[in-house]
């Protein structure tokens, strides 16, 4: 069901698509103050979950919080803290409803043509609710929640490789950024 909806081959082409073009839109973009991490850990992977996904997101800077919130639960609070349980359990909950509003206006004809979701939607109407809605969102979660620190990563490849002067465009960027 997952490899019908999101398949190796589109996901890896269509993703890394959507990253280059913001990531190369970014950079050039930069002007003094710029934060060349603010806009690539946060709104490069959410542009993805928009584009790529179909998930209907309004405020790009929140769902970005809320994902990385998730994806630090899961994947990089060792000692297990209150903050970052109470945090990720907070995102997720939020992410979840813009999964299920993104399930909803798919299901009334709103919304992207052929991504992810729709698959997913589709397949849970052929199948009769054998997979139900649930399971969409915790496909969707899971696929974000993993998503986003690797984005990041990918993002900055793609700039150290193919945009000349990167580094001193991000380095003028940041110059009044703290440290």
């Amino acid at each position: 069901c997952i490899r019908e909806a999101f398949p190796v081959e589109e996901m890896t082409t269509r993703v890394a698509e959507i990253s280059a073009a913001f990531a190369e839109e970014a950079m050039l973009r930069a002007r003094p103050g710029f934060d060349p991490v603010e806009t690539l850990l946060k709104r490069g992977p959410v542009r993805v979950c928009r584009d790529y996904y179909g998930l209907l997101i309004g405020d790009e800077d929140r769902y970005a919080e809320w994902a990385l919130g998730v994806s630090h639960l899961l994947f990089a609070d060792f000692p297990g803290t209150r903050a970052a349980r109470v945090t990720g359990l907070a995102g997720a909950k939020r992410m979840n409803e813009v999964t299920l509003r993104s399930i909803e206006r798919i299901e009334a004809g709103q919304g992207q043509a052929d991504t992810p979701l729709v698959r997913l939607v589709a397949l849970h109407h052929s199948t009769n609710g054998k997979l139900g809605k649930d399971d969409i969102v915790a496909i969707i979660l899971g696929m974000v929640s993993g998503f986003a620190p690797t984005n990041l990563f990918g993002n900055w490849q793609y700039i150290a490789g193919h945009l000349p002067n990167a580094g001193s465009t991000a380095r003028r960027g940041c110059s009044g950024c703290s440290r």
